[in-house]
C-alpha cells in the first residue's frame, strides 16, 4: 500500500479511512509515515485542514493526539502556520489544553512539540507569544521532561518569548538552569 506513497495515492487512500472512521491507530501509522523526510512530506500539505479541523475538545484524544504528531512533523517552510492557527482556532485550543490538570500528558506534550514546531514561522511565534500562551507554557516549568522537550530542539519561540517577557519575569534564568542540567 505504501508503494504507492510518492504518487500521493498511498496517502490519500490512508488519510480517507483514517478520517473517516477517526481511527487512532490509522493515524498513528499516518503520522509515523510524516516523520520522514523527502518529497512524500510535501504530500502531507493537502491534508493540513484536514488534519488542523479533527483538534478539538470532543474528538478523542488518543485520535487528537496523533492528528497534533502529524501536523508538528510537517517542518515544511513554506506552510503558513500562523494561517492555520487562527483559521481552525487551534491557539484557545492549545492554551486550554496547557491548563493543569486539564489533560492527559501525552496531551500537553504534544501540544508543546506542535508549538514549538509552529514557532519556526516568526510571525507566527509573535503571534503565539502575543496571544497570552506564554503564561501557560511558564507553568509547564514545573513539569521537566514537557519543558525539556519543549527547548529541545524547539528553541524558535524563545526569541519572541525574551521579546515579549522584557526582563518581567525570572524565566530566562529558570531556562538556562534547565538546559545546564540543574
Amino acid at each position: 500500500m505504501l508503494d504507492s506513497l510518492p504518487s500521493g495515492n498511498g496517502l490519500k487512500m490512508l488519510m480517507k479511512r483514517a478520517l473517516k472512521l477517526k481511527d487512532p491507530l490509522l493515524m498513528k501509522m499516518i503520522r509515523n509515515i510524516s516523520q520522514h523526510d523527502g518529497p512524500p512530506k510535501h504530500l502531507f500539505i493537502d491534508y493540513v485542514g484536514d488534519l488542523a479541523a479533527q483538534i478539538t475538545p470532543d474528538e478523542n484524544e488518543e485520535y487528537v493526539i496523533e492528528c497534533l504528531g502529524t501536523l508538528a512533523n510537517l517542518t515544511i517552510a513554506d506552510l503558513d502556520w500562523e494561517l492555520v492557527l487562527k483559521e481552525y482556532n487551534l491557539v484557545p485550543y492549545f492554551k486550554d489544553r496547557l491548563k493543569p490538570g486539564s489533560a492527559e500528558d501525552d496531551l500537553i506534550l504534544e501540544v508543546v512539540i506542535m508549538i514549538g514546531t509552529v514557532s519556526m514561522d516568526d510571525s507566527c511565534a509573535a503571534m503565539l507569544a502575543k496571544s497570552g500562551i506564554i503564561p501557560a507554557i511558564i507553568e509547564l516549568l514545573n513539569d521537566i521532561p514537557a519543558i525539556i522537550e519543549l527547548l529541545n530542539g524547539k528553541t524558535d519561540i524563545i526569541p519572541a518569548i525574551i521579546e515579549l517577557l522584557n526582563g518581567k519575569t525570572d524565566i530566562i534564568p529558570a531556562i538556562i538552569e534547565l538546559l545546564n542540567g540543574k
